[in-house]
């Protein structure tokens, strides 16, 4: 499972990580992320190598984090001081911690233990958009099941009557068109809208129909492009951050490249909650304790973007 962390894995929005060091869980791992005093963004494993005390309770000291316990610092290369080997009185630390590349782009910090991973989002979303919107939340499933549920339209009728759909309309799943690509693969399809609630003030129509082309990025983002007739045109990126088998957290924000508009701006934001409030309901009313299986080699169901979700993580885990 964490060979997921040989792709950059979105961890955390860039505005959370100010003053004081955080914890992130990615597939179990602990991980410590702090802002140094150039501002850049270090992660390393979140456990001192003395006694294993957690780092993220640390403080930030210059580009360092020092251990609560101990006073133990460490750079974020995970190296004990300024030097491979520190003495404080009698206490001595001659092992250095996991440390993790990372990126602070589109409001997002990504980590990945490989320095050479693509990072394809750069070239997929212009860096003309406007960010117009961020929501985050933890979820009680696991995160191969969410991004499943993100990649479904066969659900949108019956999960989503309350805001775009509903079951008399549905999105006909052998018209979506796959293609594999070098992050993962493309599915491009037709969405048809029945709007209602929130959704209302997005169309100007009782029913409508947009294009979408969405973009599975591997391991752990997606990427789509929304269009309405109203004008307004915009992408939306999704993030799932696997904390444990049975716990994910949620990240979506969305980009677009006309000026802000506050009421436009906050409909659209209160339109795609309600949806992802949706979705966690159902997922959570699941309640499957199935360890994901993240090599892609263990096909529970055959519907059309499982298999190209699965193919897409065995090429991963190939690689």
């Amino acid at each position: 499972m964490d060979h997921l962390l040989n792709s950059w894995v979105p961890i955390a929005y860039s505005k959370e990580v100010a003053t004081s060091p955080i914890q992130v869980i990615v597939a179990g791992i602990q991980i410590a992320v702090w802002r140094g005093s150039n501002n850049r963004i270090c992660a390393i494993h979140d456990r001192c190598s003395h006694r294993g005390a957690l780092l993220s309770r640390g403080t930030i000291i210059g580009d360092h984090i020092r251990c609560p316990y101990h006073g133990l610092q460490f750079d974020g290369k995970g190296v004990c001081s300024s030097h491979s080997v520190v003495s404080i009185g009698n206490i001595r630390c001659s092992k250095n911690l996991q440390y993790f590349h990372c990126r602070d782009d589109f409001g997002v910090l990504w980590i990945t233990r490989n320095s050479s991973a693509l990072f394809p989002l750069s070239a997929l979303l212009p860096l003309t958009f406007i960010i117009k919107y961020q929501i985050s939340d933890n979820i009680s499933c696991n995160a191969y099941d969410l991004l499943e549920n993100l990649l479904d339209v066969a659900h949108f009728p019956f999960v989503h009557a309350t805001t775009f759909s509903n079951p008399g309309v549905a999105v006909n799943a052998d018209a979506v068109i796959y293609a594999e690509t070098d992050y993962g693969f493309d599915c491009t399809y037709t969405l048809p809208i029945v709007p209602s609630g929130d959704f209302k003030s997005l169309v100007s129509a009782e029913a409508y129909e947009v294009a979408v082309v969405g973009r599975f990025i591997a391991p752990l983002t997606q990427l789509f492009y929304v269009s309405y007739n109203t004008g307004l045109k915009y992408a939306s990126v999704q993030c799932v951050l696997p904390i444990s088998a049975t716990e994910t957290r949620f990240l979506q924000f969305a980009f677009s490249e006309s000026v802000s508009d506050g009421a436009a701006d906050q409909a659209l934001l209160l339109a795609d909650h309600a949806i992802w409030l949706e979705d966690k309901a159902v997922l959570e009313s699941i309640q499957r304790h199935v360890e994901p299986d993240w090599s892609g080699v263990r096909l529970e169901f055959n519907e059309p973007h499982s298999v190209h979700l699965a193919k897409a993580f065995r090429r991963l885990h190939q690689t």
